[in-house]
């Protein structure tokens, strides 16, 4: 006598226990390749750098690449090279109420930034976009005031947290 199968999902399961998933080896290598895909996709989520932590409201920064340059002003910049970057802010605000946020929309080495005030409401806000996060603009050229690096540009960037 033959023990009961029923039609449909028992086949489908039956061969792929003996189909080319049946070895234990090549099940153990696809575990460890979805394991790295994970691994891979949850790093990619969660690149925000802590840059502040004030009165409450903590600041990550992402640099990205900047899809939009027409926000940038070549007659502004003078003879700076723009580095076609953003400087994506994550704001974390734990107080029950808005903050106000000011920041250097364009960093320069001289204090002469051009600023920007926004409110962020408590919990989660983002500047993620080309047109609303700070721009990121390096250059090789000296005396125009614009950061060489991007250390130098976390240096001069400007950022403060009112009530």
């Amino acid at each position: 006598m033959k023990p009961f199968q029923p039609k449909g999902e028992a086949s489908i399961v039956s061969s792929l226990v003996s189909g080319p998933f049946s070895s234990p080896r090549t099940r153990t290598l696809l575990g460890i390749c979805f394991m790295m895909l994970l691994s891979i996709q949850s790093y990619g989520q969660d690149d925000w750098t802590l840059f502040r932590e004030l009165d409450g409201v903590q600041v990550f920064y992402h640099i990205s690449d900047c899809d939009n340059q027409e926000s940038l002003d070549p007659l502004d910049m003078g003879n700076a090279i723009p580095a076609g970057h953003t400087f994506q802010l994550k704001f974390v605000n734990s107080n029950p109420s808005s903050r106000s946020v000011s920041f250097s929309k364009i960093t320069k080495t001289d204090g002469s930034d051009e600023m920007e005030s926004i409110s962020i409401s408590s919990g989660i806000t983002l500047l993620d976009s080309c047109d609303d996060s700070p721009k990121m603009i390096l250059t090789q050229q000296s005396g125009d005031h614009y950061p060489v690096a991007v250390t130098d540009f976390l240096e001069a960037f400007k950022i403060t947290i009112n009530d």
